[in-house]
């Protein structure tokens, strides 16, 4: 079971609506949690994602999927076409990964991708 949840000033809100949390401050928190190996919940946080940056608005997103218990290839791919997309939209994206995440990319050899999507600090 996937669990996705996005929040603004440590508030989640549960919201299917990119565009209404994507409007109201300049960082958002994006948590993913759970099995990522479907391509129906890859493919939604890819849109929910787009959504939020095409949305523009947002200085900072910060992907928070420390609690990503499984995951696969697919989940690689999401990631990096969300980085590229934030980077062409000039948001700055953060990522805080779960061991499942960091192995995965290890393994794809983009150990780089990672650090260089760490939070500061």
């Amino acid at each position: 079971m996937v669990r996705l949840t996005t929040s603004e000033d440590g508030n989640p809100q549960r919201s299917s609506d990119p565009s209404r949390s994507a409007n109201s401050a300049n960082s958002l928190v994006i948590r993913l949690a759970g099995d990522l190996t479907s391509c129906d919940d890859v493919g939604q946080f890819f849109q929910r994602c787009h959504g939020i940056i095409a949305a523009a608005g947002r200085r900072s997103i910060t992907l928070d999927l420390l609690e990503v218990v499984k995951a696969d290839t697919k989940l690689v791919a999401c990631l990096v076409a969300v980085y590229q997309l934030a980077k062409d939209s000039s948001v700055r994206l953060e990522m805080r990964v779960s061991r499942t995440v960091r192995e995965l990319f290890e393994l794809c050899r983009l150990q780089r991708f990672i650090d260089q999507t760490a939070p500061a600090g």
